[in-house]
């Protein structure tokens, strides 16, 4: 897996991000469910069409690619996902 050199956590309740700050770890903020992957990822992701393996998260998380980790409470993962989707496509737009 590649170098995480930078984390960023992204606090998102209510459908709306409350906050995004540097350097701290998902039990910093009472996090429910994380996604890790190097930076290098995240920028062929937010790419407008990204490449391939890289065009969404179950693509980067394959155990053959390897480049997403999804850890912590599964439950509020599952419940949200469509959400978390759009809200992820939404990167491409920025």
């Amino acid at each position: 897996m590649g170098n995480y050199d930078t984390e960023y956590l992204v606090d998102v309740r209510g459908g709306k991000i409350q906050k995004i700050a540097q350097g701290l770890t998902p039990n910093d903020m009472g996090v429910e469910f994380w996604l890790k992957a190097p930076s290098s990822a995240w920028s062929k992701f937010a790419q407008e069409i990204p490449p391939p393996m890289f065009n969404d998260i179950w693509a980067m998380a394959h155990p053959l690619h390897k480049q997403l980790i999804i850890e912590g409470n599964s439950l509020p993962f599952w419940q949200n996902l469509r959400a978390l989707t759009r809200m992820l496509s939404l990167m491409r737009q920025v």
